[in-house]
């Protein structure tokens, strides 16, 4: 993936297809290569930016086509928030930005992460149209029209 030789899309499908594999060493790449991903996160201040932006993708990605549930997925946009908590003009902030923009359709289903990542102050003043889509899903949720306002709510943000 970091030479290009596999693109991420093709990447998240063949983890996906691995995910659901009856063939238990599929199952245990799959597993491996998600623990693989969470404990390089650590590592990711020390990236290139040009890899930190792939494994931003892939991050947000996992987290988009609902490759990581429970612990996994807690664990996945907790590392997101956290780098979102870095100063705007980090690596790690960039990390972040580029990992939410892979699963911002799926921001309906965390209102409280919704919440947190609009207490982040300075994302505001650096990326009001993630805000602003933030805060049009909220208002969504809470007034109960989640199916026909999805698609608007998309609109704000591209």
């Amino acid at each position: 993936m970091f030479s290009g030789q596999l693109t991420i899309d093709a990447l998240v499908q063949m983890l996906a297809r691995f995910k659901e594999s009856p063939v238990q060493r599929e199952r245990s790449i799959f597993e491996c290569m998600i623990y693989n991903l969470f404990e390089e996160y650590m590592l990711f201040p020390k990236y290139p930016e040009r890899q930190l932006k792939t494994a931003a993708l892939l991050f947000g990605s996992v987290i988009q086509h609902q490759l990581v549930t429970d612990l996994n997925l807690g664990i996945a946009l907790r590392g997101v928030l956290d780098a979102l908590q870095k100063p705007p003009d980090s690596k790690m902030f960039v990390f972040g930005i580029n990992a939410l923009d892979q699963f911002l359709d799926r921001l309906i289903e965390w209102p409280q992460y919704c919440n947190h990542i609009l207490q982040i102050s300075h994302l505001r003043a650096t990326h009001s149209n993630i805000v602003a889509f933030i805060e049009l899903t909220l208002s969504r949720i809470s007034s109960g029209h989640l199916e026909s306002d999805v698609d608007n709510a998309s609109t704000v943000h591209h």
